[in-house]
């Protein structure tokens, strides 16, 4: 790898290339949703403090996607106080974007008399009201999965290329800062408030705040899975029932538990 100083000088060549081409605006949007969380990805990635006994331990990998999690937090905090001018605020853009799309596509589906199917209408206003309700939430976990993945998968490529820095990213000991429970539960508690802006703003971010307590849950079920003998076996059957959506609540309940009871030491004895 090239070092922190290399990842700052990479963004800072990136953002100049922008600005010098013309498009600030663009520049601008790139920065902070882009060149800037990879950035801040890299540094992060490759802080470390050393033992008295000159061991190296790296920053941990929970506390690197918390600090993702919470920049993208912070970016929809932004975005909803800076749309708070507009009508309807950051919902009602979302709600008027969202209408004009599904009008295009409802056309699409209309027969020659110009009539959507009503199959097609119900469909479009259920997919409707949670797009309108969640799509910011959406965003901000594809936007930090695909950060905290394109991070591990760039840190494998570098150790078979015999240029990484720190050593791998591991679920073993992944970890998370106390206190980013307490964060997650006062900005849940927002989701029921009757202010508009402010339930909005809850409603998104709790799941987001969340993602990192996914993580933590998928390496107590590594943990336990470690040990057992047709281990690769149940790690697919898990991610398979995984995939069908309301499993991962339960994933993330067991991450959010973990710090306390320590489920991982216990499962990981059992063999």
């Amino acid at each position: 790898g090239v070092g922190v100083a290399g990842a700052g000088i990479s963004a800072a060549v990136a953002m100049g290339a922008l600005v010098l081409g013309g498009n600030v605006t663009i520049a601008f949007q790139l920065g902070l949703t882009l060149i800037i969380p990879a950035a801040l990805l890299c540094v992060l990635a490759l802080r470390y403090r050393r033992s008295i006994d000159d061991e190296i331990f790296w920053y941990p990998s929970g506390y690197v996607l918390t600090a993702l999690v919470l920049y993208a937090v912070a970016l929809f905090l932004v975005t909803l106080v800076m749309m708070s001018g507009h009508e309807g605020g950051l919902p009602g853009f979302i709600s008027k974007a969202y209408d004009a799309m599904m009008d295009g596509v409802l056309k699409a589906y209309s027969d020659t008399s110009g009539a959507v199917p009503p199959e097609q209408v119900e469909a479009s206003k259920l997919a409707g009201n949670f797009m309108k309700q969640y799509l910011p939430s959406l965003f901000m976990i594809s936007f930090t999965s695909m950060l905290a993945i394109s991070g591990v998968v760039a840190q494998i490529s570098l150790r078979n290329t015999g240029m990484a820095i720190r050593s791998d990213f591991s679920l073993a000991n992944f970890t998370l800062p106390s206190w980013l429970l307490y964060i997650a539960a006062a900005v849940g508690v927002m989701a029921f408030l009757p202010d508009d802006t402010i339930s909005f703003f809850g409603l998104n971010a709790t799941p987001v705040l969340l993602l990192p307590f996914f993580v933590m849950g998928l390496s107590v079920f590594h943990a336990w899975a470690k040990p057992r003998k047709y281990r690769t076996l149940w790690l697919i059957l898990f991610y398979i029932v995984l995939s069908i959506g309301w499993p991962a609540l339960l994933v993330v309940a067991l991450g959010v538990v973990e710090p306390f009871v320590n489920i991982r030491a216990k499962v990981g004895e059992k063999t």
